[in-house]
């Protein structure tokens, strides 16, 4: 068990590379059409311990137009927090 977080719900969904390597395995052989796929933000509705309760502060990154959203909301909050990244 986590701290705070019962170790079951903290659990990533990633997919074991067992699971993947298998699943390529099958596909291949009958010749599927595969496609992969980055969702960005997935966990950002993750629940998240109370940070004032704990003292813990939890980081987050953010990208794309979820950014510009927040920001639209709440711009005092936010905008501080935002960091603009140049292509590397």
């Amino acid at each position: 068990m986590c701290k705070w977080i019962l170790c079951k719900d903290s659990a990533s969904l990633m997919t074991a590379l067992e699971d993947v390597l298998l699943m390529a395995v099958v596909e291949a052989h009958e010749e599927c059409d595969v496609m992969c796929v980055i969702l960005p933000n997935t966990f950002i509705q993750a629940k998240m311990p109370d940070t004032k309760e704990h003292k813990h502060h939890v980081i987050m990154k953010i990208t794309g137009v979820l950014v510009d959203m927040l920001v639209q909301l709440n711009l005092e909050l936010y905008v501080t927090a935002v960091i603009f990244e140049g292509p590397h």
